[in-house]
């Protein structure tokens, strides 16, 4: 076995352990394959624009294919160019390989399907700018998008950021979902949206990016450690930067996801005993 298998059945173990809820057992192994794994050893291709870009847009896939091309086509429109793609495949898009070499960007290919927590901390280790931007990989973003983002991101103050989310089709599985869209107001807030959101590079680094074990509520549990450190009002929802996604393309999904996310919370709570109380400041 290599050392990147060995790193791979330690993350594997840990992600089964925490699903029959096993926690402690969990984290160890988590934390064991984060003082093993060597990012550099990931199969990558990287066509990337070799000048310095103002913005990294990480993008983690898993089983998107067609809907991945149709974001990454709405990227390759934006006004403002100075960003890079890194595009972080967690499998199921072999089909759309060949066209995933035609656009500017690094194509990480996952020995695993490493979940969204940690595969932006593996996009985030491969970025090569000050600002780090996590997008959906089957969202949409209109023309504006990083030229948004720069304007209304590069105060000084502001260390994190989670922008609106409209729906691409009007269905009704994106009924409901009152942190997609916070209205019109720029105001204090936290990561609850973490397909739309940023945050600086040399911050998410210091903090270890995100919990891998979560998948659901992990930039809440990412925005409460930031607050801890480095104080309140870091973060903003900045409705200027928006993105059409959809929540869910069928109920079962919506439902599963919704399982899936209480599930998530409990951990953070029995993690943080405060959460509740920060999370309940921003209603």
């Amino acid at each position: 076995m290599t050392s990147l298998d060995a790193a791979v059945s330690l993350f594997s173990q840990g992600i089964n352990e925490f699903q029959i809820g096993k926690i402690s057992k969990a984290e160890k192994l988590i934390q064991q394959y984060r003082q093993s794994v060597e990012y550099s050893s990931f199969p990558n291709s990287d066509n990337r624009k070799k000048s310095a870009p103002l913005l990294s847009i990480i993008l983690v896939a898993y089983q998107t294919n067609d809907l991945l091309i149709e974001c990454l086509k709405s990227l390759e429109k934006q006004l403002e160019q100075r960003f890079e793609i890194v595009l972080v495949d967690n499998g199921g898009n072999e089909s759309v390989w060949d066209q995933i070499k035609e656009f500017s960007l690094l194509h990480i290919k996952c020995p695993t399907n490493f979940i969204l927590s940690e595969g932006r901390n593996i996009g985030a280790h491969f970025s090569n700018s000050e600002t780090l931007v996590f997008l959906d990989d089957d969202a949409v973003v209109p023309i504006d998008y990083t030229d948004r983002i720069l304007e209304k991101f590069g105060r000084s103050y502001l260390l994190g950021f989670r922008g609106k989310v409209l729906p691409k089709v009007d269905e009704k599985h994106n009924e409901g979902l009152g942190h997609y869209d916070l209205g019109n107001t720029r105001k204090p807030f936290f990561i609850n949206a973490e397909g739309n959101s940023g945050v600086k590079k040399k911050v998410y680094m210091e903090l270890e990016g995100m919990n891998p074990l979560l998948f659901g509520h992990e930039g809440t549990e990412f925005s409460y450690r930031l607050e801890r450190k480095f104080g309140k009002n870091k973060i903003y929802y900045l409705p200027e930067v928006t993105i059409y996604h959809d929540y869910a393309p069928v109920e079962t999904k919506k439902k599963a996801k919704s399982d899936r996310h209480h599930r998530m919370w409990k951990y953070v709570k029995r993690k943080h005993w405060f959460i509740s109380r920060y999370r309940k400041k921003f209603q």
